[in-house]
């Protein structure tokens, strides 16, 4: 069966013939797949990927967190048990048998952060040429706060099955996209800042354009076709977050600092085919933001 002919035939099945058939792009996530085949039918593989992705965007955190601990963590134990794909995409990095040193490592890492999150490390491997820079990646995020890291592991997930779609259906196509992303974080809470109205805008010498504009999500990701890259291009950009609206609307003490109104973040993109990741995090007082890794 052609690639065409694959896609035509998820687009022609019955709900369950369909997600049965998007089923092996998601780890072992029969809701995540039922969600896709729902918005079928797809044009190409990009739409299905992107269908993927909303449906990982649909999932509230008992939902992701069952997602995500249905995961392998890297170096499993018993390799074999994985799905095909796991297998083959660990097995590029030689983390289905580990030398010694490695292995030693790779259980003292799986070991800290399931304690620290409650969940294992999940990471797109596609992205990393060598097991040093999954490494180094692994240790940094050890450091994060829970929040990020729940909404990382759900944009490795969406890579992830980025590049198994393209894989399958788009042979040759970069299985990373560009774009610019966001996840913010109320710190006084500690929660994800669900509803902060967010911006996106372009800065293009003809004057400033929109490119995005709604509010977080409940797991504080802004969620929008530019964090594939939809119209994101090299040049300079702005991000705005109503940060005043968002402390009156929850009342309490925030509600009368009367300090932060719009919090703008101007940035360029000189590289539009890299991803950019941006955490947003700040209290009525203040904030931080910097481009992440994901």
């Amino acid at each position: 069966m052609t690639a065409t002919e694959a896609l035509e035939a998820i687009n022609a099945g019955d709900a369950d013939e369909a997600a049965a058939r998007i089923l092996p792009f998601i780890e072992r996530s029969p809701e995540v797949a039922a969600r896709a085949a729902r918005r079928r039918p797809f044009a190409d593989a990009a739409a299905f990927a992107a269908a993927l992705r909303a449906a990982l965007m649909e999932l509230d955190e008992p939902a992701l967190l069952a997602l995500y601990r249905g995961h392998p963590e890297l170096a499993p134990p018993e390799p074999g048990a994985m799905t095909e794909a796991s297998q083959s995409e660990q097995g590029r990095l030689g983390l289905t048998d580990p030398q010694a040193p490695a292995a030693a490592r790779l259980a003292e890492l799986n070991r800290r952060y399931v304690e620290r999150f409650g969940f294992p490390y999940i990471v797109a491997l596609h992205r990393h040429a060598e097991l040093a820079g999954v490494l180094a990646d692994f240790e940094r995020r050890l450091a994060a706060p829970r929040a990020d890291e729940i909404a990382t592991a759900r944009e490795e997930i969406a890579s992830v099955c980025r590049a198994r779609v393209l894989s399958a259906f788009a042979p040759g196509a970069p299985a990373q996209a560009g774009g610019v992303s966001i996840h913010a974080v109320d710190v006084a809470s500690g929660r994800p800042a669900e509803g902060l109205a967010v911006r996106l805008i372009r800065l293009a010498p003809g004057g400033p354009a929109v490119l995005a504009e709604g509010t977080c999500g409940r797991s504080g990701l802004f969620d929008h076709p530019t964090v594939t890259g939809e119209g994101i291009e090299a040049g300079r950009y702005a991000a705005e977050f109503e940060v005043g609206a968002y402390c009156r609307a929850r009342g309490g003490e925030a509600a009368d600092a009367g300090f932060l109104e719009t919090v703008r973040y101007d940035f360029a993109v000189p590289e539009p085919a890299q991803h950019y990741h941006l955490p947003f995090k700040f209290t009525a007082w203040g904030y931080s933001l910097f481009r992440g890794g994901l």
